[in-house]
Formats: structure tokens, sequence, C-alpha cells
């Protein structure tokens, strides 16, 4: 087993934290700032949150994805956003041009002709799996607790039991789901991928990519182009969309700043997602219910049992027995348990009076999106850049 190799089954935790550090020191390089650790800080949310750190969506509307070239890929229908795509396309170019004129090392396997091999996955599809596994886990969770839902609210009351548990590290919503570390950055339709490698692997990452004659090459030419390196995964490409060169490409196609790309390329997440809600909640309640439901009572010494049809909703029905107060409270609710917030009961009671005050004054989505501006603040949370300054101070402290 090479240095850089990590064996879980055969190393200690100490071992494993080690190389990881070690790799961390030997992947830096002086000089190039689009070498970017995107595990550190607010790098991680890079292309899946607003400026104010709200979850959005890749929509893309009339502006739209474009595929990149297939001499350019090794994968079929590989797409990115058109600007990002098209710096792709010259950053690739480019590499050919020094390949042809020796230049370049050109017996390097993934730095010498880029192929793209991963790339843009809508943020929809993604979710959507997302939610499948997580409407059969809950089905697992109920049926192993013998937890018979007869109605809405009785599965609203389990839902709510489930992810008190569950929300911090698998999020239900889609705005939670998508600045969860289970979203990978490619529903932002900004990253690439030139190498089909495991991202577990360091020594690969070390021999492939860091030691390759063509990695300061590569560093220099993705700057050129307006693209970010990861430093953890190197074959991984991220559109800079702060950067000038990139800019440029986005200014063919009528933006022309980062906050018009924002708009024009992404929306709220909650925008989509809360207008599916109920719907969303109908269809899980749909799958996990029973068709009948038996109970069992003593009367006399003798246990009698009864057999009845759970309860069956159509949207309009669900909307005349539980009201919009009901769904956006539990939104709400929903969400607390998502984020790592720093609000008390109290605050959390007094913010969602607040907000269906919002609701009946003026509309649904204004109260949604005043709550996903307040519960999205960046302070503090864990692995947060002020975060992690403030954990540094009281370890130095401490010592």
């Amino acid at each position: 087993m090479t240095f850089y190799s990590k064996d879980p089954t055969k190393e200690s935790s100490r071992e494993l934290f080690y190389k990881k550090i070690v790799y961390d020191n030997d992947s830096k390089i002086v000089g190039y700032d689009n070498l970017v650790d995107f595990n550190f800080g607010e790098k991680f949310l890079y292309g899946r949150v607003t400026h104010r750190f709200v979850p959005m969506e890749s929509t893309f509307g009339r502006y739209g994805s474009k595929g990149i070239a297939r001499k350019q890929t090794q994968e079929t229908n590989t797409q990115a956003i058109n600007f990002v795509a098209d710096a792709f396309m010259d950053l690739s170019q480019e590499f050919d041009r020094c390949a042809l004129t020796n230049k370049i090392d050109t017996t390097d396997p993934f730095l010498t002709n880029l192929k793209v091999y991963k790339s843009y996955i809508p943020p929809r599809t993604s979710y959507q799996t997302h939610q499948k596994n997580y409407t059969s886990a809950l089905q697992q969770t109920l049926k192993k607790g013998n937890t018979q839902v007869a109605n809405f609210d009785q599965f609203m009351k389990a839902l709510m039991r489930g992810l008190k548990k569950t929300a911090p590290i698998f999020p239900f919503t889609y705005p939670g789901y998508v600045k969860s570390r289970l979203c990978p950055i490619f529903v932002s339709g900004l990253a690439l991928e030139i190498a089909d490698l495991d991202p577990n692997n360091d020594q690969e990452k070390i021999d492939k990519f860091i030691n390759s004659n063509n990695w300061e090459f590569y560093l220099n030419a993705c700057r050129t182009y307006g693209f970010m390196v990861d430093r953890r995964i190197p074959w991984r490409i991220v559109a800079d969309i702060g950067s000038s060169p990139m800019i440029r490409y986005a200014t063919k196609y009528g933006t022309t700043s980062t906050t018009e790309v924002l708009t024009s390329y992404y929306a709220p997440a909650y925008q989509f997602y809360y207008n599916t809600f109920k719907g969303q909640l109908l269809a899980i309640y749909n799958r996990v219910k029973p068709t009948y439901i038996t109970t069992t009572e003593e009367c006399q010494g003798t246990t009698i049992s009864t057999t009845t049809e759970s309860a069956t909703y159509t949207l309009t029905s669900l909307n005349l027995i539980f009201s919009e107060e009901f769904f956006l409270e539990t939104y709400f609710r929903i969400r607390f348990l998502e984020e790592e917030s720093k609000f008390s009961e109290e605050e959390k009671n007094l913010l969602i009076d607040d907000l269906l005050e919002i609701n009946a004054s003026q509309s649904t989505m204004k109260a949604v999106g005043q709550f996903e501006k307040i519960l999205n603040k960046p302070f503090d949370y864990r692995g947060s850049l002020s975060y992690i300054i403030k954990r540094k101070k009281l370890l130095l402290a401490a010592e």
C-alpha cells in the first residue's frame, strides 16, 4: 500500500487523519489562487446558495444549458451552463494546440487532451432520487416500529417525530437538500470533471495530477479561462463567476456581472419547492399508509378486531381540511430542524407568528422568502468560516 493510500479497515482514525493532513500540505501550491479547497468554509456552498446564503437552484430559463462537443467528452449528453461550456471548449482547444507543438507532455493520460467525464446534474432530478430514498427509509421505520397511520394527521405526527432525529443530516425539503453535503456541486452547472478517478484515493491525485509534468500548465490555463481547480479533487474544475475571464464568456449571453449571472441562471429553491410541498406530503402519505388498519380491543374478556380503510385524500380535500397556516408552519418547523440555527423555541414561535401575519396581509411566498433569508444567515454555523476562526481562537486560548 502506497503512502497516500487509505484503508479504513486496516488503519486507525489517527493514521487516516494524518494522511489527510499530509495530502493537504502537499497539494498546496503558492501563487495559484484558483487552486481552491471547496470543503473549507462557505466555499462548500459555492453555486448552490445566493449572496444571502439562501439555497438556490439552477433554472437557466431562456438562457439554457449547452452541450459539450462530443470530441471533448467521454460520456453522452454532458452539459454545463452555456458560457461555462464555451469556456471549457476554449480551454480544451488550448491543450490541443500545445500538445501539437510539444509545449506539454503528451503522454499524460488526463492533462493532454481534456475530456469531460462528469457534468451538470439537474437539481430537481437529484432531489427526486434523494426523496425516493427518504420515503423508502420512512416506510421501513414505520414498519419496524409497527406504526400504522390511519389518516394524514397521524402521518404528519409520525413524520415530524422522525425528522427531529434525521433532518440535520438527511434533510427532507428541497432547499435543505440543496444546501446539504448530500447535494453535489454538479447541480450548479458550473462544475466539470476531466477524469474518472476515485476521489478518496489521494495517491492517484498525487501521481496523476499534482506530480504531472503538465500540472502547473493546467493551473495556469484554468486561471486564464476562468476556472478554479478543486484542491481535494484536482480533476474537478469549477467556473469562477467572480473572475473577469468567465464573465467575458457570460457577456456573450447578456450577463455582464456575477450578480446578473446569479439572477439570470438561478432562482431561490423555495420558490419552486413550496408550491409542491403539499403534493409531496400527500404523495408520501399515499405511499406509506396501509390500505387497511386493524385495531384490537378487549371487551368482557373477548378480543375484538376491527378492520377499517385508512383515509384517502385529494389535494383539494386536503386543502379543505388543513389550512394554509398549517402547511406554512409545518414547512417552517421542518426547515428549523434541517438548519443549524441558534433560535430558541420562543424565538422560533415569535418568528412563525410574524411570518403567518405576512402570509395573511401580503402573500404566502413573501412569508416563505422572508423566512429563508432569516434562517440562512451564515454566521457561526458549523463549517462556516466564522465558525472555523472562532474555533481556532478557542483552541489556541486553551493551550
